[in-house]
């Protein structure tokens, strides 16, 4: 069971990871360029409770400032930039970046004005499964229960600063 939960999260994590390391700022206002904090979302990992998948990833987009702010995964949402500054478009590069190295394509039943979310395509030239969200009503849902323990054994995996 160790290598299946570690390919469910070590992909996302490293997606996480190289997005954070885009950001010019992380967790410190800096002026004239985009910041975000990071590490205080990102070290608690998927929130169960929302936007499960079945198989690959989605990456949801902040329309305002482009901020690509959480990665959906099987085990739930993943924040991986929490809050930010920025005016409009500030994380306009750091979102060109991200969208050519996961080769991003937008879904656009599920985008709306506040929030745009791309099917993560590729990763480390790996091609990821197409994007399906669980179904509750055919039992897909993971338990919050075994969302946590896959976490916790995940956890000793990554980076001491999100120990």
């Amino acid at each position: 069971m160790a290598s299946l939960v570690n390919k469910d999260l070590k992909i996302p994590y490293e997606i996480g990871v190289f997005i954070a390391s885009q950001v010019s700022s992380l967790d410190s206002i800096s002026n004239g360029s985009p910041w975000a904090a990071h590490r205080d979302f990102f070290k608690d990992g998927p929130n169960s409770f929302f936007y499960q998948m079945k198989q690959g990833l989605i990456l949801e987009v902040r329309n305002y400032n482009h901020k690509p702010a959480s990665i959906h995964t099987k085990y739930g949402r993943w924040t991986v930039l929490g809050g930010s500054s920025g005016s409009r478009g500030s994380f306009d590069k750091v979102f060109a970046v991200v969208q050519e190295k996961l080769n991003l394509r937008k879904i656009e039943k599920f985008s709306n004005t506040d929030t745009s979310y791309y099917a993560i395509q590729s990763w480390d030239g790996q091609v990821l499964e197409e994007p399906i969200q669980a179904n509750e009503k055919a039992g897909e849902i993971i338990s919050e229960e075994a969302a946590v323990a896959a976490y916790q054994e995940f956890k000793p995996f990554m980076s001491a600063c999100y120990q």
